[in-house]
């Protein structure tokens, strides 16, 4: 795909029979169906796909963000405890017990004021964006395939942010929808994820950097952003 310029490759197969492939792979089958492909006889698109973040949100044991009262747990927590890589046993059992802590530190905290107040806000923004989000969205998954992909290095990751750069003022449109709320989430992490990739000059876990590729003890830290502060590193050991 890297070597061609091209979103997908093709699996084909149409070797089986139907009935192996409709037995061993009923799911498959069905969700292909329902965008006209038929396994038994199509060759089927397919492409690399990131389904979970290393890192996230920062918490503490108790699953308690820097913000009061707001929890995290699971793929989308940073808790520390579950190593260099996230894999998916490891966040589900997270969740389970990170779940469980933050159910008992909430039973401790004093119950909310519940005396209303008048807020005053006033947000000026712009008018709704005019292009489909489904395209700014295709867009996005795009530089980060190709720019923020398996194997990075500073020219591309470069490429990726400043592209990612001219998409933000999408943050200051009138949202919504809420896709147009998903994407501007999407954009947060991919701007957050981009600027670490950049920042991080080894090669560690799923982190391949090829102008980088050995890794280097100097980089055994987290690197953290925070609202007000901007960019912190951390060493694991006090994180």
């Amino acid at each position: 795909m890297e070597e061609t310029k091209v979103s997908f490759v093709y699996i084909d197969i149409t070797h089986e029979t139907e009935e192996l492939i409709k037995h061993r792979f009923p799911t498959i089958s069905e969700f292909c169906l329902r965008y006209g492909l038929d396994l038994t006889t199509d060759w089927i698109p397919v492409a690399p796909a990131a389904h979970y973040m290393m890192g996230g949100v920062k918490t503490d044991l108790h699953g308690e963000t820097a913000v009061s009262r707001l929890f995290a747990c699971g793929e989308v927590s940073s808790t520390g405890v579950h190593g260099a890589n996230r894999l998916a046993s490891n966040s589900l059992s997270e969740a389970i017990v990170f779940g469980r802590r933050i159910i008992e530190r909430i039973a401790e905290l004093p119950p909310l004021n519940r005396t209303p107040r008048e807020l005053q806000v006033a947000v000026h923004r712009k008018e709704p964006p005019q292009q489909a989000v489904v395209e700014k969205k295709l867009k996005l998954q795009k530089v980060m395939l190709r720019q923020v992909g398996m194997k990075r290095d500073a020219a591309g990751l470069q490429r990726g942010l400043d592209e990612l750069k001219r998409q933000s003022a999408f943050f200051d449109y009138a949202l919504m929808k809420r896709e147009e709320y998903e994407f501007a989430n999407l954009l947060i992490c991919a701007m957050l994820t981009t600027k670490a990739a950049l920042l991080r000059r080894e090669s560690r876990g799923g982190h391949f950097r090829e102008d980088y590729p050995q890794r280097s003890d100097a980089w055994v830290k987290h690197i953290v952003y925070r609202l007000e502060e901007g960019r912190l590193e951390e060493c694991i050991q006090d994180a």
